[in-house]
């Protein structure tokens, strides 16, 4: 074996390693371990326009990014969060999502698909990035500001 590829195989294993105990950290719904994996300067980029909420948008350092994270948990229950690895290539780490939340003042829900992509930097998240199908939840993310205008009309 050359030493490129010794070198290539190490990196590659240490970055599968982080993506997945990051993964499982927040399947879990554990900021405190999640963000502990990231860089201090780590940057997270979630494709969704801000109004979005939460994670959306770019946020940049672990309290930043844990600030966002618990605004998730604050909005969504999460009653599924399946993931898989399913690729690295060197420092570069991807995942696929499976998910369902319910917005807990309104209880509509949403399941979707998500791809995230990692960047592992010195064993640490330095990047993180998430795609979600950006149309599909401005849509539903409409009808949850309906539901909550209803909601406070009743009141």
């Amino acid at each position: 074996m050359q030493p490129f590829e010794h070198d290539r195989q190490v990196q590659e294993t240490i970055t599968r390693d982080v993506v997945m105990a990051f993964m499982q950290f927040w399947a879990a719904q554990d900021v405190a371990e999640t963000t502990a994996l990231l860089a201090p300067d780590c940057f997270s980029v979630v494709y969704l326009d801000e109004s979005a909420g939460g994670m959306a948008g770019k946020k940049s350092g672990r309290v930043e990014i844990a600030d966002g994270l618990y605004s998730n948990l604050a909005t969504w229950h999460y009653l599924q969060f399946d993931w898989t690895v399913i690729g690295v290539e060197h420092n570069t780490g991807r995942a696929q999502v499976a998910f369902e939340y319910q917005h807990q003042k309104t209880h509509l829900r949403y399941a979707g698909t998500m791809r995230m992509i990692f960047v592992v930097t010195d064993g640490m998240i330095s990047r993180v990035e998430c795609h979600h199908d950006e149309p599909r939840i401005v849509s539903f993310m409409k009808l949850v500001a309906e539901a909550e205008a209803r909601l406070l009309e009743s009141k």
